[in-house]
């Protein structure tokens, strides 16, 4: 349509495109909190919230395992075996791929294997992180 084409409706319809994008992020923006109040009642400012370390470490530990899975190696993982299942489907062997791929999925595997162990070790990861192997509690906190 040409611009000024006299039709009322078309004046609108970038505002409405423009309000349902506003829209969509104030429900992006306060859904997470709104389900949030739902799950844990609403604290005072006074209330305290008594989390051990080693817990905190443990769920810390699960949650980057999964995070280093999902964001860094399931595509590289994904991308080499897609890429030799294409090639294994052509009738070549894999040893004849570029060294690059073979490294790419070799980061990959590598990327995997890190985040899987610190998923399933999280808490003998957790309990080394904490651990004092010279003894030195007290001086680290300040107190002698």
């Amino acid at each position: 349509m040409k611009a000024g084409s006299g039709n009322p409706r078309d004046v609108w319809v970038p505002y409405l495109v423009g309000g349902f994008y506003l829209l969509a992020g104030l429900l992006c923006w306060f859904f997470p909190m709104v389900i949030a109040h739902k799950l844990v009642p609403r604290t005072k400012f006074d209330n305290v919230l008594r989390l051990p370390a080693q817990q905190a470490l443990v769920v810390a530990c699960v949650v980057l395992g999964l995070l280093i899975i999902a964001f860094k190696a399931l595509a590289p993982v994904m991308g080499y075996l897609s890429v030799c299942a294409l090639w294994i489907g052509s009738g070549q062997p894999v040893s004849t791929m570029d060294a690059g791929r073979h490294i790419d999925g070799v980061i990959g595997f590598a990327q995997l294997a890190l985040g899987l162990f610190l998923v399933v070790k999280a808490q003998v990861v957790a309990r080394h992180l904490l651990s004092d192997p010279q003894g030195h509690i007290s001086s680290r906190h300040g107190t002698s």
